[in-house]
């Protein structure tokens, strides 16, 4: 978990703009809604801590099982990365060097505790904070 008086728009705002990696322009993150709140739900699993996580432990978590045509499971993997490459994008994630491993980066961290807090949190409850 992660402590912060910042509000939740003044953490999530930034990734509701484009960003750039690689000289290559890319969406805004959508954290509320598919495809992207999935994908966050599973890069914040505990687990993924201390080691960090590859494209195929998120891959396993993401519900339908992995394709065992070789094709389609070389564009489901891609699809992945994409998807992954618009986290690093948007500093939620780094890679670590010399692996295949991410981890979540302190501003991710904080990103994610403030998503899925506002989204489990009961209307009652952001009520009283307010």
């Amino acid at each position: 978990t992660v402590d912060s008086d910042r509000t939740v728009a003044d953490v999530i705002g930034k990734v509701l703009d484009h960003a750039e990696i690689g000289g290559r322009k890319v969406r805004p993150l959508r954290p509320w809604s598919d495809p992207d709140l999935p994908l966050l739900r599973i890069v914040a699993r505990g687990e993924f801590v201390t080691n960090g996580f590859r494209s195929r432990d998120v891959a396993q978590h993401l519900g339908d099982p992995l394709p065992t045509n070789p094709d389609e499971r070389r564009k489901f993997m891609a699809k992945l990365s994409r998807r992954l490459r618009l986290l690093r994008a948007h500093g939620v994630i780094a890679k670590i060097e010399g692996t295949h491993r991410y981890r979540v980066t302190k501003a991710g961290r904080t990103l994610l505790t403030a998503t899925l807090a506002a989204l489990d949190a009961s209307i009652t409850k952001l009520k009283q904070c307010a």
